[in-house]
């Protein structure tokens, strides 16, 4: 049961006694290596947008010693998540009337505490003087 096992047991430590792995690259003449694909399922990625980071990839024998390390392998562009409900709808619909805007939307992820809400406005509002 996975939902009971440590996130050591998953991600061990890249550092043993202090020291950085041995990593033996030593190339076996005949040998192409097999192919392994894992998928682990219910992993939330961060809540922002770029850089998905640098994972690494260990495959260690019976008593935790690195047999293969792939270094640092890098993870592909995170994109924004898009809003799932937005609307921007002006007061009155009268031209060139001095109005407020109602901008209601849900977010998929919270809005961080040090966040920003930024609208854009398109050509021909004036937004001098609006609070």
């Amino acid at each position: 049961e996975i939902a009971s096992l440590s996130p050591s047991t998953f991600f061990p430590p890249l550092t043993y006694l202090g020291r950085l792995p041995f990593v033996n690259k030593l190339y076996t003449p005949g040998y192409s290596g097999h192919v392994i694909s894992v998928n682990v399922s219910s992993i939330r990625v961060r809540q922002s947008s770029g850089s998905g980071g640098m994972f690494q990839i260990l495959t260690r024998d019976t008593l935790g010693r690195i047999v293969d390390d792939s270094g640092n392998v890098t993870s592909v562009l995170l994109v924004p998540n898009g809003l799932q409900t937005a609307s921007v709808k002006p007061l009155s619909i009268a031209a060139s009337a001095m109005t407020g805007v109602a901008v209601r939307f849900k977010t998929f992820n919270p809005i961080p505490v040090d966040g920003r809400v930024i609208i854009g406005f398109p050509a021909g509002f004036n937004l001098t003087g609006c609070r």
